[in-house]
């Protein structure tokens, strides 16, 4: 178990201590996202998936490096696969699912309102997605999808 201690308002970090009561910092300065509008963590938590208005990007947290950045509109939501393999993404106008072995997306499904939240199954093998009813003057519609993965990425 972690226990947060403090964030800092100076730069985009803050300070653990884990079940041994060692303190470690987790700060990621990453200068080039901005806005933030949603966040992930893989499974393995050795990845964070960042979206904006204008993109979703992937980072590895150790090294602080951008892995992939995929352009998209509004980004609103994310969710990593199981096995974080694939990163479902919502936005204003539908899913997309990237490959992250590959950088590609793989499917896109259009909504009918922006996608404000997304998760995949324990199992992984269903996503489920929520739109907020916004543009099609109805109440929000819930998305369930069979997730199948591609039989090459």
């Amino acid at each position: 178990m972690q226990e947060l201690l403090e964030t800092s308002p100076k730069y985009t970090g803050c300070r653990f201590m884990d079940e041994d009561k060692k303190i470690f910092s987790a700060t990621l300065r990453i200068d080039k996202i901005h806005n933030v509008s949603a966040m992930c963590f893989s499974h393995q938590s050795d990845m964070l998936a960042v979206g904006n208005p204008s993109s979703v990007s992937l980072l590895q947290i150790q090294g602080e490096q951008i892995l992939h950045t995929w352009k998209y509109n509004e980004v609103r939501a994310l969710a990593f696969s199981k096995d974080d393999r694939f990163l479902a993404c919502g936005t204003n106008s539908g899913i997309a699912i990237l490959s992250l072995k590959s950088g590609k997306e793989i499917s896109w499904v259009p909504t009918t309102s922006p996608v404000i939240s997304l998760r995949f199954s324990f199992d992984g093998n269903k996503l489920a997605a929520v739109d907020d009813g916004r543009y099609s003057g109805h109440q929000p519609e819930i998305y369930l999808f069979q997730f199948e993965e591609p039989k090459t990425e």
